[in-house]
């Protein structure tokens, strides 16, 4: 992350090899315990369709292309 540029975080959540669930129910769980957290959503950007959708999505919601691929 900081060889990117980003040098300050307060979390960092990555999805661990052992889940076995869909993108959309990792993404949904994740951002409601953000919100039980006291945290606010108001703004979730993604490239993909399963950063968007499910619950807890926030106030606005933002798809960016990747030029790398695409997953329909």
């Amino acid at each position: 992350m900081i060889n990117i540029g980003y040098t300050q975080w307060e979390k960092f959540i990555l999805k661990g090899d052992n889940y076995h669930g869909t993108a959309v129910e990792y993404k949904s769980e994740k951002r409601k315990e953000l919100e039980e957290a006291g945290y606010r959503i108001r703004g979730n950007m993604g490239d993909q369709w399963s950063d968007l959708i499910g619950t807890n999505i926030g106030d606005r919601t933002f798809k960016v292309p990747d030029p790398m691929y695409y997953i329909g």
